[in-house]
């Protein structure tokens, strides 16, 4: 699908080929190295991530879901960043990494909400 630009085209074309009445398998003695995010370290780099994976999840959830569910999922993205953004500062784990991840979740509640478009 062309509209997807970055991440999920990967679950859109599963989906795709399932509703085909294709089976998809799980080639259990193979192995694949998928090193995660490994082109986007950098904080910009990151905002784009969170930012294309979220319009991409939102596109793909317009495309195969019912508009009930839509909302209860957005509803339920935005109370959970709203959530990890309340509780940051009691986090430890991000004790170095509280402005990145203040970014992040800024960035993926502005998708959900509509209030960002672009970045």
């Amino acid at each position: 699908d062309e509209n997807i630009f970055l991440y999920y085209e990967d679950v859109d074309i599963q989906k795709r080929i399932k509703d085909r009445g294709y089976k998809i398998y799980c080639l259990s003695k193979e192995l694949f190295f998928h090193y995660e995010r490994s082109s986007v370290r950098d904080k910009n780099s990151l905002i784009k991530y969170h930012f294309f994976m979220h319009k991409s999840k939102i596109y793909y959830m317009k495309k195969h879901f019912n508009p009930y569910l839509r909302i209860a999922l957005r509803i339920f993205h935005i109370a959970g960043y709203l959530s990890r953004l309340a509780i940051l500062p009691v986090r430890k784990k991000f004790k170095n990494e509280k402005s990145v991840k203040i970014a992040e979740y800024l960035i993926v509640l502005g998708v959900h909400t509509g209030l960002l478009r672009k970045i």
